[in-house]
Order: structure tokens, then C-alpha cells, then sequence
């Protein structure tokens, strides 16, 4: 799953359990980041819907998880954002 950041629009976090029942957990304003769980190693069971018309620019998981390794700042404010 990539990272992504919503650039204009608004956009769902949904998980699909595993009998199928959908759940949104929130709403994404522009500027918020997603798919944190992306720089994990195990897949995730949450996606990103729009809402509306968005602009969005991705970064892959792998891309990110490197970043997450040597920066402890920006693994903390990973870890936050999964919490949240």
C-alpha cells in the first residue's frame, strides 16, 4: 500500500472485515497523510475512498519504511498516525 497524501478533495479511511462488513473509520481533509500501514510488512485491510474529486501524490511503502529506519522523529510521527 502506498503512502498517500490527499493535495485536494476528501477522502474515507475503510476496512473490510473479514466477513465482509465495510467500516469507515474517519474522514481525510486535504493534507493529511495516509497508508501508514503501508511501511509495514504485512498487508493491510484498510483503504483510501474518495469522497469527492481528489488530487492525491503517493510514495511506495518500501520508499517510506527506509525513511522510517534512519529517522527516529519520522518513525515517531508514523507510530502516532497509526495510533490515531
Amino acid at each position: 500500500m502506498p503512502i498517500t497524501i490527499i493535495l485536494e478533495g476528501y477522502g474515507a479511511a475503510r476496512r473490510t472485515t473479514t466477513n465482509g462488513k465495510e467500516l469507515v473509520s474517519g474522514v481525510a481533509p486535504a493534507g493529511i497523510l495516509f497508508g501508514w500501514s503501508g511501511i509495514t510488512s504485512v498487508p493491510s485491510s484498510v483503504e483510501l475512498v474518495a469522497l469527492t474529486d481528489c488530487r492525491i501524490a503517493q510514495w511506495a511503502g518500501a520508499e517510506i519504511r527506509s525513511l522510517v529506519a534512519i529517522d527516529p522523529a519520522f518513525a515517531l510521527t508514523a507510530i502516532d498516525s497509526m495510533a490515531y
